[in-house]
């Protein structure tokens, strides 16, 4: 039994650093000279989708340039760099941990959107006419998702910006009524 568990916890601990050696992969095939790469400070946000890992290699003239952050996205083919010279500050645990709650706000405002329209619509209409009044109103419903996103990422700020609070407001007031016409 202890051989098991040592077993499973040395693949668990390997296909950790596969990974790690895919995303040092990832960036050295954007390289001038691959070979020459060096890497640290690797950084994953929470559900291992983006990455961020500080890089060093030679240059064309053979000398060492500055360290540089990259910023990965893995997709179904695996790593992939986004953005080879990232600024670092968007690179940190806390930007993913502040990322994830907009996206989280984004997507529940959206969905809370959803089901107001949904509870909105009158119980006459038949599923088509319900599904065209849903068409109809994806933009608000993307206005509204935003307008929340924002909110969050001034907090994160420690800002506040009134328009995007009274725009989410109004827009709610709108979702509530059943009204999806958006005057831009």
């Amino acid at each position: 039994m202890k051989k098991l568990f040592i077993s499973a916890l040395t693949l668990v601990f390997l296909s950790g650093c596969t990974e790690d050696n895919n995303i040092k992969q990832a960036v050295r095939n954007q390289l001038t000279d691959p070979s020459s790469a060096q890497f640290k400070d690797l950084i994953k946000n929470s559900n291992s989708s983006i990455a961020c890992i500080t890089w060093n290699s030679k240059n064309s003239n053979g000398g060492y340039s500055e360290w540089a952050k990259a910023k990965l996205s893995k997709n179904e083919s695996g790593w992939e760099v986004v953005n080879l010279n990232t600024n670092p500050e968007s690179c940190t645990s806390e930007a993913f941990a502040a990322r994830e709650q907009i996206t989280e706000a984004r997507n529940k405002a959206y969905f809370e959107a959803m089901d107001i329209l949904k509870n909105s619509l009158s119980s006459p209409r038949t599923s088509t006419e319900e599904l065209a009044k849903l068409e109809e109103c994806k933009l608000i419903m993307f206005l509204y998702s935003r307008s929340a996103e924002a909110i969050i990422k001034n907090k994160a700020d420690g800002t506040r910006d009134q328009h995007a609070e009274t725009q989410y407001k109004e827009l709610k007031n709108k979702i509530n009524s059943g009204d999806c016409n958006v005057s831009l």
